[in-house]
């Protein structure tokens, strides 16, 4: 009885544990604007979508980068990519970071600003699928089905053990 317990109560830890749908992903990687490479990563969570952008090279003046996301229907959102110290990055590479409260999911237009000494440097836009943070009911119940039928026929071998130990005594 104990261990029954015990492994549901690892498998509903484990299962909170999932934190989003996907992984963060490039939208463009090495892209030439003024005289830097830059990549862009997003990872659009619902709530707190993370916006990085990595430059490489040595910028001819302050870069400010501005974002703005709109979705049909909904309030457009801006942003201004801050210079994230936190980064353990190489010398040469400075990294952006931007966090934007998409507040519903489904797909955005993401429109990202370069500007260096104030003048407009780049523009791009970019279509982003803004998702859920964690499983929804379906991907769930699909994730925990398995680990359930295991302990369901671990369940009887063990019922049907004690039952041929008690039929012997």
């Amino acid at each position: 009885m104990m261990k029954s317990i015990i492994s549901i109560f690892l498998l509903v830890v484990c299962a909170s544990a999932f934190s989003h749908e996907g992984r963060a992903y490039l939208i463009y990687e090495h892209k030439k604007v003024g005289t830097n490479e830059v990549s862009v990563r997003v990872d659009p969570d619902t709530g707190k979508g993370t916006i990085e952008v990595f430059i490489t090279g040595d910028p001819a003046g302050p870069m400010t980068i501005e974002l703005e996301a709109r979705a049909s229907g909904s309030a457009l959102l801006k942003a201004i990519a801050m210079l994230d110290s936190k980064e353990s990055t190489p010398p040469g590479r400075l990294v952006y970071k931007a966090i934007l409260p998409f507040d519903h999911a489904g797909l955005w237009n993401l429109q990202i600003q370069f500007k260096q000494n104030e003048e407009l440097v780049y523009t791009s836009q970019n279509a982003i699928e803004v998702v859920e943070p964690g499983p929804n009911k379906k991907e769930f119940i699909l994730f925990i089905l398995p680990f359930s039928l295991i302990g369901f026929l671990i369940w009887k071998v063990n019922k049907a053990k004690r039952k041929s130990v008690i039929q012997k005594a």
